[in-house]
């Protein structure tokens, strides 16, 4: 999620800024590789995870001279949100509701604000979308694969766990979306393909700010339940609604803190 929003997000600042300064752009091709990795053990509760700043190659194909281009790209990293949020050191907030009542959060920072619904209560049937957008292929696996079998990995591992997550997508003129081939570097992962909308009419497939946001979610969501279950701890219905924004001041992005909200429910105590 988070690198096929790189590349929507990135794409789509391309594109505006081509278009509000006539520069003429017959292909993009985007390749991003994250890198994360992880140190300690979920079961001794002292997992760590890290990341490092992504490789971001861009080729695009265009009658204008190489400096104007290069000049573009910059500009559009300058005002993309997904690059905003890599370069700053943002002070997140959290509040954490037990059994429906917000508790104290202790070593993080407090949200300020206000009590937020717990979105179980709220929707009392799941999400669906709109009339009329698309929705079976926003998403889906192919049927290629990283060479070799899956092995799980442990919960205790020894040393650095290295992840790296390639994507590459590909955006031709006249087109309003991209796909996005993304896949985790281990032997036996599957590749996924992202619908990313990258132009601001007729988007009928998220926006790449939208899966960055989405992969932060998740992967917090995720880290959090492996937790809880190596734990052992006796915690379950987790829900979260996750506020990301940001604004373009003097031509640059600036990504605001992300305030969470995490629903838990379960015999635990506060501690």
């Amino acid at each position: 999620y988070f690198n096929a929003g790189m590349h929507g997000d990135i794409m789509q600042w391309i594109l505006q800024l081509a278009k509000d300064k006539a520069i003429e752009i017959s292909s993009i091709e985007l390749s991003v590789i994250n890198h994360y990795w992880l140190t300690g053990s979920f079961v001794s509760g002292t997992g760590h995870g890290h990341s490092e700043p992504p490789d971001i190659n861009v080729s695009i194909q265009s009658p204008a001279p190489s400096a104007q281009i290069n000049d573009l790209v910059q500009e559009a990293l300058q005002k993309s949100a997904v690059i905003s949020y890599l370069n700053q050191q943002l002070h997140n907030t959290f509040a954490i509701y037990a059994n429906g009542r917000r508790r104290t959060v202790i070593d993080l920072n407090d949200s300020t604000a206000n009590d937020i619904e717990d979105p179980f209560q709220v929707r009392l049937t799941a999400p669906s979308p709109a009339a009329g957008y698309v929705t079976s292929d926003t998403i889906h696996k192919l049927t290629t694969k990283v060479d070799g079998e899956v092995v799980l990995a442990s919960a205790s591992p020894n040393g650095k766990v290295l992840r790296n997550i390639h994507g590459k997508s590909k955006w031709v003129a006249g087109a309003s979306t991209i796909d996005v081939d993304t896949y985790l570097e281990l032997a036996g992962a599957s590749h996924f393909n992202f619908k990313v909308s990258v132009l601001e009419t007729n988007r009928q497939y998220p926006s790449g700010f939208t899966l960055l946001c989405a992969g932060i979610t998740f992967c917090f969501m995720t880290q959090l339940s492996r937790y809880i279950e190596n734990m052992k701890m006796p915690i379950a219905g987790l829900r979260v609604v996750q506020d990301s924004s940001y604004q373009i001041h003097n031509g640059h992005a600036v990504a605001s803190s992300l305030d969470t909200h995490l629903f838990i429910n379960g015999t635990a105590d506060d501690a």
